[in-house]
């Protein structure tokens, strides 16, 4: 018959025991992410740009109500515009026929900012100076054909890609990601083990395991112990 029970002090105290492969696995599972995230994941590299869009003519230097909702609508209809075919054809031809259409407007996201006449575009890619190169095509394409698709307004650069930082993989939020799900794995598999350990270690266990009391105990015998050393003649 084995431990019919197991307590928390004993999964503490197996827990404790093995502490070591814990912090081992964590180690590990931190290694093991940052390899794959700087040897085996694709860096993604992020340009930023934005646009401004402008309904009509002014009538004032003061921006009203209306024309505020006017270039808000007229944003929205020039962000799902940006990237059509006509645009992307012209970029692909700025960019030397580089990247097809289709390669492209996988590559671009454009969105408005709530009540407002900005469009912010973003470009991303395996390469900064691809991700650049591509927001800086849209934003001369844009102004030049978008507005002929809409059939009226105008759009304009507000903000430049002047770099396209790593926004892809997160090294430092992997590597930690990897250090939880190695600690938590050991510790998984350490108190797996404890739950299905039936072994009896302790007069405790024999108390619980059988429900009769100890009367006494062996005590451990080393070697040497309890004999009479022979004289050496």
């Amino acid at each position: 018959m084995g431990k019919t029970d197991i307590s928390l002090l004993d999964i503490m105290l197996k827990v404790k025991k093995h502490l070591i492969w814990i912090i081992v696995a964590a180690l590990l599972g931190g290694a093991g992410a940052y390899a794959v995230s700087t040897w085996l994941m694709t860096p993604v590299y992020t340009a930023d740009a934005s646009m401004c869009v402008i309904a009509g003519k002014r009538e004032s230097s003061t921006l009203t109500t209306s024309e505020l909702a006017a270039d808000n609508s007229l944003a929205n209809t020039y962000c799902v515009l940006m990237t059509s075919q006509p645009v992307m054809e012209q970029v692909s031809e700025k960019l030397n026929g580089r990247l097809s259409t289709s390669a492209l407007t996988g590559m671009v996201q454009t969105n408005v900012a709530n009540d407002a006449q900005i469009i912010y575009l973003q470009v991303k890619s395996s390469d900064p100076q691809l991700s650049v190169d591509i927001a800086e095509a849209v934003l001369e394409v844009a102004p030049e054909v978008v507005p002929t698709l809409a059939g009226g307004g105008k759009v304009k650069a507000v903000n430049h890609a002047l770099g396209a930082p790593k926004t892809a993989p997160s090294t430092r939020g992997n590597v930690v990601l990897g250090i939880f799900i190695g600690a938590v794995a050991a510790f998984a598999l350490i108190v797996v083990a404890a739950l299905f350990d039936t072994t009896l270690w302790r007069e405790e266990d024999l108390e619980r395991a059988f429900q009769y009391p100890v009367l006494g105990c062996i005590p451990s015998m080393t070697e040497g112990e309890g004999k009479t050393p022979r004289k050496k003649g």
